[in-house]
């Protein structure tokens, strides 16, 4: 019985691996794969009731490595280098929320965006609405958190905003959210790329050379990376600080956050960005902002 058992939970849980593929303008990332292993498993069940337990975690599992990785799919193809990594947490993430972060970073994950190339978040994920499959949650409408279709985009597009900030990504448009809350904090405020399709958008390009662009997520962590033909050498520097905080009602208050990019330590990009953040949070914020700087 224990077995025909494992039989079963080997049916339902093996995984075959996947190599990575190329097909129009995308790279298909790899898959590892893996398989149980009966023997040690039988084996692992029974030293664990030996010991009297009840509940029991096989792990008796063998990884299966695809015959082509990622990494080596984009060598092939001349993309040497990665030229930024950045990730976001998705730890108390509501279901409907993580289910539009997963939807939006596969919009995304593996373009190839030429040299020079335009690239649109909105253009790429669509309105991200109900009748495009993405499911009701929060989103920010005037500084306040709201239900609405595809919350969650937000945190594709900001993670990629960062990573972007750490190469030679040329930013041609990014907004800031109105408002920033605990639910929103998945970057500090000043470094969020809000998008609305027809409102707000986040679009960049890569004048010197093509890149791949990858969104995606691995266990708790949604990931941006940027892979190019040419190592990028400049070294970057980003800092966002709260300038000032003004009241606003009762319960409410203005930040003023201004950013700055240095490259090689000339400024490159210097910004200011106004939220409304919850009065108790403001000040909470502040103390961090100061701690951070």
């Amino acid at each position: 019985k224990v077995v025909e058992a494992l039989h079963f939970i080997a049916e339902k849980t093996n995984l075959t691996p996947q190599d990575a593929s190329q097909k129009d303008e995308r790279i298909i990332r790899s898959i590892t794969g893996y398989r149980l292993n009966l023997a040690n498993a039988i084996d692992e069940i029974r030293n664990r009731l030996s010991q009297g337990l009840d509940n029991i975690v096989i792990k008796s599992y063998e990884i299966l490595n695809p015959t082509i990785d990622t990494k080596t799919l984009l060598q092939s193809l001349g993309f040497q280098h990665l030229l930024a990594r950045y990730e976001t947490s998705l730890v108390e993430k509501d279901e409907n929320t993580r289910f539009n972060i997963d939807k939006g970073a596969k919009s995304i994950d593996g373009y190839i965006l030429e040299k020079g190339e335009i690239f649109s978040f909105n253009k790429m994920v669509g309105p991200a609405n109900k009748n495009d499959g993405y499911l009701e949650t929060k989103v920010v409408v005037n500084g306040k958190l709201a239900p609405g279709y595809g919350g969650g985009i937000c945190q594709v597009s900001s993670t990629l905003y960062n990573a972007l900030l750490q190469c030679d990504a040329k930013i041609i448009e990014r907004s800031p959210h109105s408002g920033y809350s605990e639910d929103t904090s998945y970057v500090n405020p000043g470094l969020d790329a809000a998008v609305s399709f027809g409102y707000k958008d986040l679009k960049f390009s890569f004048p010197h050379q093509p890149t791949a662009i990858f969104t995606y997520i691995e266990n708790d962590r949604l990931i941006a990376e940027i892979w190019g033909e040419n190592e990028c050498f400049d070294s970057k520097s980003i800092t966002s600080k709260i300038q000032k905080i003004t009241n606003h009602g009762n319960s409410d208050a203005f930040i003023e956050v201004e950013t700055i990019v240095s490259t090689n330590g000339s400024i490159e990009k210097r910004y200011k960005d106004t939220y409304l953040v919850p009065i108790e949070y403001a000040q909470i914020l502040k103390e961090q902002n100061d701690k951070n700087n």
